[in-house]
């Protein structure tokens, strides 16, 4: 698990609608019985979109969602559960046409892929949160290595460590863009939101 991670996820997937009620209303109930904040993860994607689609629950509250598009492969990683929660999206683009350090070209490409995504209703919220960030990202402090290159931000507009942002600070938001093997290059994109502690007195 990166990190031990919301506000928006108990406000976005709780609510009742047609669609998504009976899976959030037993998501949430499992993880309750865990002990856990936020709800059990729920698929993001519509399989019938995506030939191939897979989900699987992991531990301590994780799941893991894969899927392609045909030439670009998609996971998302959940995880999450009493301190708050983090929504992960990767792409691997096997034919890239720029190099992974071309910041602008890959901010780009993370958005067109998030948008791209057919999801449920319960995985519009992840969608909205992450373009606005990639919009804005070309601000944040870059870091590179040999292979990586990466921004964060943190919620509350304080500067991110290497090891992330803080609960204090509410959370964060993750890019990198990563050499693989083979000249593929991996986009990585995430959102992760701190619970609040309950207010004095409550348990």
């Amino acid at each position: 698990m990166r990190l031990a991670l919301a506000v928006a996820l108990l406000a976005a997937p709780l609510l009742v609608r047609a669609e998504d009620a009976p899976a959030d209303v037993a998501a949430a109930a499992a993880a309750e019985k865990k002990g856990c904040a936020v709800p059990a993860p729920l698929p993001l994607l519509k399989k019938d979109s995506y030939p191939g689609h897979d989900f699987r629950y992991g531990k301590e509250n994780t799941a893991v969602e894969t899927a392609s598009t045909g030439t670009v492969k998609i996971e998302i990683e959940f995880a999450g559960c009493t301190d708050g929660y983090e929504h992960s999206f990767s792409f691997i683009e096997t034919k890239p046409t720029a190099p992974f350090d071309d910041r602008d070209h890959w901010l780009d490409f993370a958005a067109k892929q998030l948008k791209a995504l057919d999801t449920w209703r319960r995985g519009r919220e992840d969608i909205r949160d992450l373009a606005d960030f990639l919009s804005g990202a070309r601000i944040a402090t870059t870091r590179t290595n040999g292979s990586e290159l990466r921004l964060e931000i943190c919620r509350d507009g304080s500067p991110s460590t290497d090891e992330g942002c803080s609960k204090k600070s509410g959370g964060g938001w993750r890019f990198a863009s990563r050499k693989l093997d083979k000249g593929r290059v991996e986009v990585y994109v995430s959102r992760y939101l701190s619970v609040p502690p309950p207010p004095p007195g409550t348990k």
